[in-house]
């Protein structure tokens, strides 16, 4: 069986990135795939910047525990 798909693609900074469709995707259904990435994509963002913040406060607690010793 042979199948028409619908491929956009989207080059940034020399990275290129698809979004393969069937051809008579409904326009609804499309953007509801995409809000679903993009909050997938949020997600890891925020596990990201949770990770980030964590380490920053592991690093920035043996400061502060040395600090409070000398005074």
């Amino acid at each position: 069986m042979l199948k028409n798909k619908l491929k956009l693609e989207s080059i940034i900074n020399n990275r290129v990135g698809h979004f393969v469709l069937d051809n008579d995707c409904p326009l609804e259904i499309a953007e509801q795939m995409l809000t679903e990435f993009m909050q997938y994509l949020g997600k890891i963002k925020e596990q990201a910047k949770a990770q980030q913040d964590q380490k920053k406060n592991e690093e920035q607690k043996p400061v502060e525990d040395k600090i409070e010793q000398i005074g």
